[in-house]
């Protein structure tokens, strides 16, 4: 079978975006149960309190500031490369938003284990925080795809996104296109 006639698939993009994101999202409450399991919910110092709600606005920001930067639609571009184009740019900026959104989880998980007494309330106390930035900015709903297609088509030429993310993959249509 050529790659131009590659086997099809039901899952469309976006259903393959979707679900990757709903594992990320899911990741910080696993993580949450492990942590309150082995470290428990003993008093840490009170500044460590701030470190999760802190960290997440910084995460938030720099998702928002950074995390939606893509190469403007060209002009005069066949819908289907434009639409290829673009899928890739959002696959791309996903997966920095994810890195923005979910760093400071993590950087706080270190500071859950460096303080003494060693406990999981600091991470409990920003979770809320970080789940909220990471559904914002990683969750590919409709708001999210069209802040990406209005920053894609800023320039007045069409990124035919949507169609891009809606069409059945196939195998060659997870490969980047360059």
């Amino acid at each position: 079978m050529s790659a131009a006639t590659g086997p099809r698939t039901r899952s469309s993009s976006l259903m393959s975006l979707r679900i990757l994101s709903s594992a990320i999202l899911l990741a910080p409450l696993v993580i949450a149960v492990v942590l309150v399991v082995s470290l428990g919910v003993d008093a840490p110092p009170s500044w460590t309190y701030a470190v999760g709600p802190v960290l997440a606005a910084v995460g938030f920001g720099l998702a928002t500031v950074a995390g939606y930067r893509v190469t403007a639609a060209e002009a005069g571009l066949e819908p289907q490369r434009a639409a290829r184009r673009s899928e890739t740019d959002f696959r791309l900026t996903h997966m920095l938003r994810i890195a923005m959104t979910e760093a400071p989880m993590l950087l706080t998980m270190v500071v859950c284990f460096a303080v003494e007494p060693t406990s999981s309330l600091a991470f409990l106390v920003g979770l809320p925080f970080v789940l909220a930035s990471m559904w914002w900015h990683v969750w590919p709903g409709d708001a999210l795809i069209s802040r990406v297609q209005a920053a894609l088509e800023r320039t007045g030429a069409p990124s035919y996104l949507r169609e891009g993310l809606q069409k059945p993959m196939s195998i060659e249509s997870s490969l980047p296109h360059l």
